[in-house]
């Protein structure tokens, strides 16, 4: 899929270039929440990376309730993955520390190191 207008301009990974990574970031910010993204999620929260998943609706939003809050339920948990789910990122901005991302409607910005976005291989949801 094409890059979403609020990435043009700010520098991003996918998960096609995300281990070839050479420092592991202490902050990641994952936009999309199908099963690619929260591989990710997972493999750089369990390295150490503190990991927020973004979604525009739900953590695998064509898969099985039960099954979705049991998955969001574990990587809350276990892994320390924070969920910010049903929102719009109206705008992405460099910062010298690294970038920030402004969601709709939220007057603070979630700071993040790598933002971290899944390219199109398969279906994902976001």
């Amino acid at each position: 899929p094409s890059t979403p207008d609020v990435l043009k301009g700010v520098p991003y990974v996918t998960n096609e270039q995300l281990f070839n990574l050479q420092t592991l970031p202490p902050r990641m910010v994952v936009y999309g929440a199908g099963v690619i993204a929260l591989e990710m999620a997972q493999a750089f929260a369990a390295f150490g990376s503190k990991v927020t998943i973004l979604a525009r609706s739900t953590l695998l939003s064509n898969g099985d309730v039960e099954a979705r809050e049991m998955i969001k339920s574990i990587l809350e948990e276990e892994d320390g993955i924070a969920f910010l789910e049903y929102v719009e990122v109206s705008e992405v901005t460099t910062l010298r520390e690294g970038l920030a991302t402004q969601i709709e409607g939220d007057v603070e910005s979630l700071p993040l190191v790598k933002l971290t976005v899944k390219s199109g291989k398969g279906e994902d949801s976001t």
